[in-house]
């Protein structure tokens, strides 16, 4: 039997974090075992008084390739119900049925799995056959499970005979996520957002091993269980709301629970005023700073000459960058797996002396946003969090210093009012939260519709929110990774408003962009995006029309370096 596993990645996006594979089994005949066989196990809990089955003189030898991913490798948005953790060490495979009937006649098998590993599986009788396969996070089939499925098929003497293998994730923790909000009041339906993590705490994509259970109070009633990532849709009778949030629990057997909440808006509310974002006022960009997915370096680009520098002492893998009004620099930088880290500099390029110059204990640090008052934001990929700091590097107290719930938080963007923006690549959303790290009036704290692999988020002098889609398709024609720019205003009608003044009334810039990544605006409302598909910087006007005026709307960075974030200066 054959089983394989390929981690997949989202197009032209970093490696980002929850795990994917595409498994199948094939039973290999022969009259001996073959190939490289691991020493058989017992099985942990033998079948009491079991009836036996009939074994067949013909045998063959089950093989089983196992490819564990990478803990960098992210895959946005598939739900498939084949899942093999990040985590995953060791793996037991056992012979459970034989045409039907359940056997013990042959011990399990226990092997250590370290990147790609071949498990053969010797003596399989002919007929039949169902195969359970559970892995773990420790060797030697011991520590926690994983992830469980079964393959059955028939195993025919020799020859090669394909068998489907479906794995589930297995809960241990739930994560839900707010997607819509209520008007206390008036009847409606909305969504939640559904995520497991496993023993590892690696978050499952696929089938979960149990159902999940979701309810709520004050009229809201959840449709059915959840069986998979992904959205849980409720609705609401009408029932007046006092309070500004109603809780959610999630349950699921063992016993595991979970909770979240749901926004109410008051028709009484007042309409938030514009609030200016964080740097200068009424001044246009001098500097462009990029980092890139193909080098550890920091370009900084000035306008006026064209001209490029390289910078990347200490740096290893930089994620996103920010510069605050003094010039110091901001650099999410990914060393190793679980020690990431925020490298700070002064606008000289030397080590400053704030924190240090390092913040460190992220797992996997892929944004980072400085607001006016020197408080420091980092999207934290690796465990769905944005970690926040004083200007000291302190832990804040601004929303208890975290906000969770999220899932792959590529870009962060703050206003002077201390609302925080935070695009999601994970939820394919851009939330919004207030500087208690509550649910934001703004757009209800959700924009989710016209989004598509949400990357960067910036805000304007006058609140405006812009939101990079990087788009995983390409233009058949050009085979260039297509892409688009959303702006909205900063209303609170649920779900966001496309902004009216931009490119006549569509709220949409999509002109030259091929696969968006990082965005910025200037004080003078000049858009800047990084373009990852050629490796160039677009700069439009606050209509969205091309900036011609600036470098003719077009900056070319050094070629390849696959532009992953940018801050403006």
């Amino acid at each position: 039997m054959y089983l394989s596993l390929f981690a997949t990645e989202k197009t032209s996006v970093k490696n980002l974090l929850p795990i994917l594979g595409i498994l199948s089994i094939a039973a290999t005949g022969c009259s001996a075992g073959t190939g490289t066989t691991l020493p058989a196990q017992a099985t942990s809990s033998p079948i009491a008084t079991p009836s036996v089955a009939p074994m067949s003189s013909v045998r063959s030898t089950a093989k089983f390739t196992i490819t564990v991913p990478a803990k960098s490798a992210v895959a946005s948005n598939l739900h498939k119900p084949k899942y093999i953790s990040t985590g995953t060490k060791s793996v037991r495979i056992t012979l459970t049925t034989i045409n039907g009937v359940a056997t013990t006649a042959l011990p399990s098998v226990v092997a250590n799995i370290t990147g790609t590993t071949t498990v053969n599986v010797p003596n399989v009788p002919v007929g039949n056959d169902t195969f359970s396969a559970t892995v773990y996070d420790r060797i030697n089939g011991s520590g926690d499970p994983l992830s469980t499925g079964l393959a059955t098929g028939t195993i025919v003497a020799n020859s090669t005979t394909p068998i489907p293998l479906t794995m589930d994730g297995i809960i241990v923790n739930i994560v839900l996520t707010t997607q819509t909000t209520i008007t206390s009041g008036n009847p409606g339906t909305g969504t939640v957002s559904v995520n497991a993590t496993d023993a590892s705490g690696a978050t499952i994509i696929g089938a979960f091993n149990n159902p999940i259970s979701i309810s709520a109070s004050n009229g809201i009633t959840f449709s059915s269980t959840i069986l998979a990532p992904g959205p849980a849709s409720f609705s609401y009778n009408g029932t007046a709301i006092a309070a500004s949030t109603v809780g959610v629990t999630a349950t699921a057997p063992g016993p595991i629970s979970g909770s979240g909440s749901i926004a109410v808006v008051h028709t009484d509310q007042p309409e938030p005023s514009p609030s200016p974002s964080a740097g200068l006022s009424g001044t246009a960009a001098s500097h462009i700073l990029t980092t890139s997915w193909s080098a550890p370096e920091l370009i900084t680009t000035t306008i006026s000459s064209l001209q490029n520098s390289i910078f990347s002492a200490d740096l290893v893998g930089p994620e996103s960058i920010a510069v605050d009004s003094a010039g110091n620099l901001y650099i999410a930088d990914v060393a190793t797996w679980g020690a990431g880290r925020v490298k700070i500099f002064t606008s000289t390029l030397a080590p400053s002396p704030i924190a240090g110059g390092t913040i460190s204990g992220f797992t996997y640090p892929i944004a980072v946003a400085v607001d006016h008052s020197g408080n420091i934001y980092v999207g934290d990929g690796g465990n769905g969090t944005v970690k926040i700091f004083d200007k000291t590097g302190a832990p804040s107290p601004i929303a208890g210093g975290k906000i969770s719930g999220l899932s792959w938080p590529w870009g962060i963007a703050v206003d002077n009012a201390g609302n925080i923006y935070v695009a999601d690549d994970g939820l394919q959303a851009l939330k919004i939260f207030d500087k208690t790290g509550a649910p934001s009036a703004i757009a209800g704290g959700t924009i989710s519709t016209g989004l598509s692999n949400p990357f960067g988020v910036a805000v304007d002098n006058t609140g405006n929110i812009y939101v990079t889609n990087s788009n995983p398709f390409s233009d058949p024609v050009s085979g260039y990774q297509l892409g688009y720019v959303n702006v909205y205003t900063n209303s609170t009608s649920p779900g966001g408003v496309l902004a009216p003044q931009i490119s006549g009334g569509t709220g949409t810039i999509t002109a030259n962009l091929r696969g968006p990544t990082g965005i910025a605006i200037d004080g003078a409302g000049n858009i800047y995006v990084a373009n990852s598909g050629d490796s160039t910087i677009k700069i439009f006007t606050n209509t969205g029309a091309i900036a011609t005026s600036i470098a003719g709307g077009t900056i070319n960075e050094p070629s390849n370096t696959d532009l992953l974030s940018l801050a403006v200066y």
